[in-house]
């Protein structure tokens, strides 16, 4: 396929939702609870659970032994989300009017005790710490309990005092053995209940309990022995991520560097101009800025602890800059620093924890492939050999370890070939120590340092010239690789942005199939698994994603089909 028939497909693909899928759990029980690996399902006593495979729904419990018990079934999936609905239908009713003590749907739920039989609903009484909220459907009476014997109402850590109930409504729908629908969402602590389409009632909490991720059903039974029957259960998170468009760059920029400022706003630097852009989440829009000395091709800018910018290399006119200088963002102009002791392109640059700045590799027209590597200290502007790597490299990366290291890994070795090697530099001593290879060799690929100190290398280039879609872990306290899962699709040129929840943004790009993407995925540490998430408004590759302080990503420029002046958000819309 050549480049232009794939970058037609690719933005043919771009045209896609940009709405990410929102379901965080789902049973329509088709298949046993008990059994079908999606539960953890406690009993006690004789409940008389019974998964009714004719209209695929489930009793939780049932007419049949009279000993009376409790169940309690908590879904295989945490509630991390502080905005969410669950949906579901419920049947309950059987042999006596009255007998049967109800139903209720858990949420923030400690869980990991045994249930009991009676109107407890989940709440043990035998347990003294068992907190969370539980929307029950109540529908016998307890003196002091109860305000009522038929209500719905909203409860905190106990069934068994008036005071565990924040909000009721008293209703005939609890015990009348037809289905009924019901929707529960839950807002940053405010709760609203409906109930066959109507508004039951709606609570605001003052400070909710996030300490347990629990979300499930429970219920219980006396001697009576009535049925509580569920079925179509979704659980579905609100807070939705997409891509929305922003405010449109003055220019177009590819090849650039794009760098968030102290306080919060963000420099697009670099590419086929010499031009300098910032722009302001505030207002979601762009202003020039002083420009830079010269236009640079794939040059490095750093944030350095000061908060000027460090810009760094890269290419012009078919040569490798020497030069470096030094944007002020309080004056809005850039000023020269001193030159690097080698042209570089292709090159990384690295903020050391004690303010220096490493720049390793990259490929000088004079001198090929570099294995050398220099610091810059801005505290006298100038800059200091450090050695040189194991293996000259070039379109390689370099991340900070949580420990003060630098780790290099993959690139481009002097021969034309990529590489599967990494090593580590310890500012301490100075030296450059080889760790562990990748397991695929890999050239203009991600690395992104993850919050429990290992690092996920994704896509690139390998030796055959093919994208790649396998990922792979680095564990620094072994200094070894490990493969995690595969991405939804092979791709190089594209950007990986840690968000502050831990996960891995990895946007665009290009894929030997698909073309120039505009899909996304999310990498979850917690799982070791990549997830689609909301395509791009617009396809790009050699585009820049840069963390916003409110957790937003924004991400600029690049090549593309459309329009590559254009700027793109990622974040959550509120529902």
């Amino acid at each position: 396929m050549n480049l232009l028939g794939a970058a037609l497909i690719g933005g043919l693909l771009g045209s896609a939702s940009a709405r990410a899928e929102t379901t965080l759990f789902s049973d329509d029980f088709s298949t046993n609870p008990i059994t079908n690996g999606k539960w953890t399902v406690v009993q006690s006593d004789v409940p008389n659970t019974f998964h009714d495979a004719t209209s695929q729904s489930f009793y939780m419990t049932r007419v049949g032994g009279y000993t009376g018990g409790g169940i309690y079934m908590m879904a295989n999936t945490p509630l991390k989300t502080r905005k969410w609905e669950a949906s579901f239908r419920y049947r309950i009713g059987g042999r006596y009017q009255g007998g049967a003590d109800g139903l209720a749907f858990m949420f923030y739920k400690k869980g990991g005790y045994r249930p009991a039989g009676g109107g407890f609903l989940g709440f043990n009484p035998a347990y003294v710490n068992q907190p969370g909220y539980g929307v029950i459907v109540d529908n016998y009476y307890n003196s002091g309990w109860d305000p009522s014997d038929s209500y719905i109402g909203l409860i905190k850590d106990n069934t068994h005092t008036f005071s565990a109930k924040l909000a009721y409504k008293n209703d005939s729908r609890t015990e009348d053995a037809v289905w009924h629908s019901m929707r529960v969402r839950f807002i940053d602590g405010e709760v609203t209940v409906h109930l066959d389409g109507g508004l039951l009632f709606t609570h605001k909490m003052a400070a909710p309990d996030y300490s347990y991720d629990g979300v499930g059903f429970s219920a219980g039974i006396g001697a009576d022995q009535n049925y509580h029957q569920i079925d179509d259960f979704v659980l579905t998170d609100l807070e939705v991520p997409v891509w929305s468009t922003t405010g449109r760059m003055n220019l177009e920029h590819g090849l650039h560097a794009a760098t968030r400022l102290p306080g919060g706003k963000v420099l697009v630097v670099g590419g086929f101009t010499s031009a300098a852009e910032v722009y302001d989440p505030a207002t979601g829009t762009w202003s020039f800025t002083g420009p830079a000395s010269t236009s640079r091709l794939r040059p490095t800018a750093t944030a350095l602890k000061d908060g000027r910018v460090l810009l760094t290399g890269g290419e012009n006119d078919s040569r490798s800059l020497e030069t470096a200088e030094l944007y002020d963002p309080a004056t809005g102009t850039w000023s020269p620093t001193a030159s690097l002791s080698t042209g570089r392109k292709d090159h990384t640059a690295t903020l050391l924890s004690d303010g220096r700045v490493l720049v390793t590799g990259g490929s000088s027209g004079s001198s090929g492939t570099l294995s050398s590597a220099e610091l810059y200290d801005p505290a006298t502007g100038t800059w200091t050999p450090v050695g040189f790597m194991n293996q000259a490299r070039s379109q390689h990366k370099a991340v900070s370890l949580s420990g003060g290291k630098v780790l290099v890994t993959g690139g481009l070795d002097a021969s034309g070939l990529p590489l599967a090697s990494s090593e580590v530099y310890d500012p301490a001593t100075g030296a450059w120590t080889l760790t562990g290879s990748l397991a695929t060799a890999r050239r203009y690929h991600s690395a992104t340092a993850l919050k429990n100190g290992q690092v996920l290398v994704a896509g690139g280039y390998d030796a055959n010239a093919s994208t790649l879609a396998s990922a792979e872990l680095y564990n620094p306290a072994t200094g070894t690789w490990s493969s995690t899962a595969q991405l939804g699709k092979s791709r190089r040129y594209h950007t990986a942005t840690l968000l502050n929840d831990g996960k891995v943004l990895l946007a665009g790009g290009y894929s030997d199939w698909y073309g120039i993407l505009a899909s996304a995925e999310l990498y979850d540490p917690a799982t070791g698994t990549f997830a689609d998430t909301a395509n791009l408004g617009l396809v790009r590759y050699d585009h820049t994603s840069t963390l916003l302080e409110d957790g937003r990503v924004l991400t600029v420029g690049g090549f593309s089909t459309g329009d590559q002046a254009s700027a793109e958000l990622f974040g959550i819309v509120r529902k």
